[in-house]
């Protein structure tokens, strides 16, 4: 029930980050732009989330070892992968780009192997690889021309601190904090640090509209609750399984695309979403089969405990 938990909570913030682009798109036709629509829907989640921990009366500063996992998890995780990921677009294609970022699932796979030493099956390898086809499968027809080694790394590197990020909320103490903390925390840490960045950049613009204001509020609400059920779910499934369901994003984004901007959808994007609809079904799959075997084992050792008992009577 718990791993079935999992899966549909990562999922479902999986789905809600695919919406991502239409709240952007509706931010840039009303002043913003990309700097200022993470900015601003930094400082509004976490003006909402600072509401609600006060609300609820959970202690925003837990104790120091906590804290210096949050920062690293804050700036270095979730912070510098937005960072990289964006800086990218301006050498590559978004497509190009997003194929790249999606080597996370494969980062993550690699990390949990070799660092917290869990067991690499054929399974799980053809499941990632699967996903990753898919993803670009959905994006190849965007990649065009271009070519950057400047592009490639950034949007590759950011995908390592996604990875870096998923590990960290999966195995470190910060699996066990509030899912509401941690989203806090990274909030208020991009804020500043987009804040720092636009201010350098000098793309620093107030010249946005009531309904841009509007715009990066909902998207900050919705921002809050994909990301406290994306670490919530980490408390259920394994970081590499998060990482194979979240390539569901770009399903959900392409979706939007063609019901509500018209957008194409050729035989590749179709195909993509297929495979990648595939390794998350049989992803789900070889959850259940788990449990039913956890619960077989659990079974049959209380069967011998019971007879044992027995017979010692």
């Amino acid at each position: 029930m718990n791993r079935s938990k999992g899966i549909l909570l990562v999922m479902g913030a999986s789905s809600v980050f695919g919406l991502m682009p239409l709240f952007a798109r509706i931010g840039m036709s009303n002043g913003l732009n990309a700097i200022t629509i993470i900015m601003f829907r930094s400082f509004f989640a976490s003006i909402i989330l600072f509401v609600y921990l006060k609300k609820k009366k959970i202690a925003i500063f837990p104790n120091r070892a906590v804290i210096k996992e949050l920062f690293l998890v804050s700036f270095i995780g979730y912070g510098l992968m937005l960072l990289t990921l964006f800086y990218s677009y301006r050498y590559i294609p978004t497509g190009m780009a997003t194929s790249i970022h999606y080597i996370y699932p494969s980062a993550v796979l690699i990390g949990s192997v070799l660092i917290y030493k869990e067991k690499l099956t054929l399974e799980k390898t053809m499941v990632v690889l699967v996903a990753f086809i898919g993803i670009l499968m959905m994006s190849v027809d965007q990649w065009g021309n271009a070519f950057s080694w400047a592009g490639i790394f950034l949007a590759f590197v950011s995908g390592v601190f996604y990875a870096y990020y998923i590990l960290k909320a999966s195995h470190s103490p910060i699996r066990e904090i509030n899912s509401y903390l941690l989203v806090y925390y990274i909030s208020i840490s991009n804020f500043f640090y987009f804040l720092v960045i636009a201010l350098m950049a000098g793309s620093l613009s107030l010249e946005v509209t009531w309904a841009g204001y509007a715009d990066m509020i909902v998207l900050a609400v919705f921002s809050v609750a994909a990301m406290a059920a994306f670490k919530t779910g980490l408390c259920y499934i394994s970081s590499w399984a998060a990482a194979v369901l979240s390539s569901f994003e770009p399903v959900t984004s392409i979706a939007v695309g063609l019901v509500i901007f018209k957008e194409g959808f050729n035989a590749g994007s179709i195909t993509g979403a297929v495979l990648i609809i595939l390794s998350v079904v049989y992803l789900s799959t070889i959850a259940e089969q788990s449990l039913n075997n956890r619960r077989t084992i659990v079974k049959k050792s209380r069967l011998v405990l019971s007879d044992g008992k027995e017979r010692t009577k």
